[in-house]
């Protein structure tokens, strides 16, 4: 998604969509996916998306432009672009603090999404353990019939073998 351009050392986006798709997945992020249907559910329903997605607009959608607002005149690490703009602005350069924060907070939800992807994992490897030993106690099943039919085990079973 991060192509360099031509003229400089710089990185950056290889197009707009490539941004925004990227900008879209950090905001959705795993509790939209994983608690949104459960709650919306629980809670209203419909008054509840409309009240979800009012929330969104109030509070996301300023904290995300002023996110890229930050980064586009900083141009560097986000501790680095705050203590840009503070000094830019004549506040004290202590408010790199807030850029360390947000990067300590992107660790602590990453550390996060480790733990559900092992989840995941740990599931889909009891999921399969389980096709495997349903399909071989079904093959086994299968083939103990099999062999009773051959036998003749019952006069059901021997006409059907003949």
């Amino acid at each position: 998604m991060v192509a360099s351009s031509g003229s400089s050392a710089r990185e950056g986006w290889s197009s707009r969509t490539a941004f925004i798709l990227a900008a879209v997945g950090s905001a959705v992020g795993l509790g939209n996916m994983w608690r949104f249907p459960a709650e919306a559910g629980e809670n209203g329903g419909g008054a509840f998306v409309l009240f979800y997605i009012f929330c969104v607009l109030l509070i996301g959608l300023p904290v995300l432009l002023s996110e890229v607002l930050v980064g586009r005149h900083g141009q560097a690490s986000a501790p680095e672009s705050v203590r840009r703009v503070a000094a830019d602005s004549g506040a004290s350069k202590g408010w790199g603090i807030i850029g360390s924060m947000g990067v300590f907070a992107a660790f602590l939800i990453l550390s996060f999404y480790c733990v559900v992807g092992g989840w995941v994992l740990y599931y889909i490897g009891v999921f399969a353990s389980d096709l495997v030993q349903t399909g071989l106690a079904a093959a086994a099943l299968l083939k103990g019939a099999l062999r009773a039919i051959s036998k003749g085990c019952c006069p059901d079973c021997s006409a059907m073998a003949a």
